[in-house]
């Protein structure tokens, strides 16, 4: 490229090509601009029973219904299942020699899989006093069957 309308002619193709590519790279951190914003958004905040009834066995219950967040045998495990920590240190109730549950809030992104709700990441965790879960009449219902449904499958 010496200045000369061959010279040019010759790096038009080379400049499409980086004009190219700058807009598809703007695009795409547009985008993920923007899909990390949805997924920010994503997170709902989830209070109830969390529960802890056997080992590697974890539900979080609210007004809509019983969370997923462990299962024993299972390999998978939601990110930042450590923010939930000993909830046997707070307002708790024992049901089962260690085990038990207690009342809390979470911040989390959950998923339904074949008709199961499941929190696939837990983004902060605050128990709280278990007055305010047993006086929430949303939960009364759904304590009352998860009680039930617990027992009956014997993970009580």
């Amino acid at each position: 490229m010496t200045g000369s309308p061959s010279g040019w002619l010759e790096a038009r193709p080379m400049l499409k090509m980086i004009s190219r590519t700058f807009l598809n790279l703007t695009f795409v951190s547009v985008f993920l601009g923007g899909l990390v914003t949805q997924v920010a958004q994503a997170a709902e905040n989830r209070c109830g029973l969390i529960e802890n009834p056997t080992p590697a066995n974890w539900w979080l219950t609210d007004g809509e219904g019983t969370w997923t967040i462990r299962l024993q045998g299972r390999d998978w495990e939601p990110l930042g299942m450590d923010r939930i920590g000993d909830i046997s240190e707070g307002d708790y109730r024992r049901t089962n020699g260690n085990y038990g549950y207690a009342c809390a809030c979470a911040k989390v992104d959950t998923t339904t899989f074949d008709g199961e709700r499941y929190i696939t990441a837990i983004h902060s965790f605050t128990q709280i006093p278990l007055a305010r879960c047993d006086n929430d009449p949303a939960l009364a219902k759904e304590a009352g069957s998860l009680t039930q449904n617990r027992s009956e499958t014997g993970l009580n």
